[in-house]
């Protein structure tokens, strides 16, 4: 998954597929329209599978579940590239904290203390030692 999430984040194509008017329309170029492919299965199967699978191992909390669905909810071509990226940064972010704690063996609460970190509205964070 964060590997499909870096191919769409420095895909070259993303500026002209995204935006106000570029995304309301349908890419006018094949590169673009290879990108919104991606795209579209990305959102359907590969992020939600990621995190289920996490979520399946106790890696991730339902707080963290949260933020990561609505950081895929908020994935929509209207909005600029820039903010594309930043809703792209965000699922990176919570996929490679519960990577690292399903690696480590580590049990995800929604009752542990956290750090305070906010994506999306929703608090999410690594727990406090």
């Amino acid at each position: 998954s964060i590997r499909v999430i870096n191919e769409i984040y420095n895909d070259p194509s993303l500026e002209s597929i995204t935006g106000m008017v570029q995304g309301r329309l349908p890419p006018m170029s094949q590169a673009g329209t290879d990108l919104d492919v991606k795209i579209e299965q990305a959102k359907g199967q590969v992020f939600m599978t990621a995190f289920q699978s996490l979520k399946g191992a106790g890696a991730i909390t339902q707080t963290e579940s949260a933020a990561a669905t609505a950081a895929i909810a908020r994935l929509q071509r209207v909005q600029s590239a820039g903010a594309y990226r930043k809703s792209l940064d965000e699922l990176v972010c919570l996929l490679e904290r519960g990577k690292r704690r399903a690696q480590a063996g580590v049990q995800a609460s929604d009752n542990d203390a956290y750090s305070g970190g906010t994506i999306g509205g929703v608090t999410v964070g690594e727990p406090i030692q």
